[in-house]
């Protein structure tokens, strides 16, 4: 993605972060285990397809409108990152529907925490723990 994209689409590069947020509190506010269940299956489609369904919900309909350019292709180290989520949100939705409310509460305060940083100034906790751990993506 050249600079005059990036800088073209660089704000909404935070929808789905966004969207995982809002989604993430609600279903955690709620005890929605179908919410949380069906966000941890978008994170799994999001880890294993080119892009996370939001982001092809952006490039699809929002992106028409706006008259921006496409959301990139996710790469490794995002993939992971969806991997994690797919697996914690799960494990919140378990732990909802197993009784385990406060538990369950715990770690969707915890994820919500997680994505903020993302959602708001495009900071990745995860993604700059692996880079501090791993070196820059190549």
């Amino acid at each position: 993605m050249s600079d005059a994209e990036l800088l073209d689409v660089g704000r909404w590069m935070r929808f789905t972060p966004s969207c995982n947020l809002a989604l993430t509190l609600a279903g955690t506010a709620t005890g929605s285990v179908w919410l949380l269940a069906g966000l941890a299956l978008t994170m799994a489609v999001g880890a294993l397809a080119p892009a996370h369904p939001f982001d092809v919900l952006y490039n699809t309909l929002i992106r028409p409108v706006t008259g921006t350019s496409s959301l990139p292709r996710s790469g490794t180290r995002r993939k992971i990152t969806f991997v994690v989520g797919a697996l914690w949100l799960g494990a919140t939705a378990v732990l909802f529907a197993s009784g385990h409310r406060s538990t369950g509460s715990v770690l969707g305060v915890l994820m919500a925490a997680l994505i903020l940083p993302l959602a708001t100034v495009q900071v990745c906790v995860l993604s700059e723990a692996m880079a501090r751990l791993l070196g820059p993506p190549r």
